[in-house]
């Protein structure tokens, strides 16, 4: 529902700011301002949108059902940057299902580092290990070992909010007036 508001709220200030710009009322220098600013703004929306449906989504996953799985494989997957890749069996309905599950872990801080939290990881979990699994009751082959939102939809959040905030700031604040030293 925020997200549709946010949209609302947006095509108002961006279709009244394009309304002056359009018209002229604008000066020359600020027209470069206001367009970088409509830019941040769309861009500030647009990381909204999509981080405010990660955090949704990662809520709506605390309500899934819960069945245990068993574990099927534990590795770490990537050449640059290192994840845990938990491959695991769980049954619902009396389907055998297969899922896997990178964790979502942080992906930034050197190659190293990236192997050392990977690597943390994967020593919980070990193939035969009973798991508790998370699914979809809409569609159950979708599942995770690790319910809710994680730390970078919050961070894409928060920077989605700085992102707009330099828009309106580049908008709103009033530029420099010089005076033409040849008129004095």
């Amino acid at each position: 529902m925020v997200p549709f508001f946010a949209t609302i709220l947006a095509s108002v200030v961006v279709s009244s700011i394009l309304r002056l710009f359009l018209r002229g009322s604008l000066p020359v220098r600020k027209r470069g301002g206001v367009l970088i600013g409509v830019l941040l703004i769309c861009v500030g929306l647009f990381v909204g949108y999509v981080a405010s449906r990660h955090v949704t989504r990662g809520r709506a996953q605390k309500d899934w059902p819960i069945v245990q799985g068993i574990v099927i494989s534990s590795t770490i997957s990537g050449e640059h940057s290192f994840s845990p890749l938990i491959v695991y069996q769980y049954i619902v309905d009396k389907a055998t299902l297969v899922g896997e599950s990178h964790l979502r872990v942080p992906m930034f801080g050197g190659k190293r580092k990236t192997m050392e939290v990977a690597s943390a990881h994967v020593a919980v979990y070990h193939p035969n290990d009973t798991v508790s699994v998370s699914y979809n009751p809409i569609e159950p082959s979708e599942s995770t070992l690790t319910p809710g939102p994680v730390w970078s939809d919050y961070g894409q959040l928060g920077a989605s909010w700085f992102i707009l905030l330099i828009g309106l700031l580049m908008i709103m604040l009033p530029t420099k007036s010089y005076s033409d030293p040849a008129k004095s």
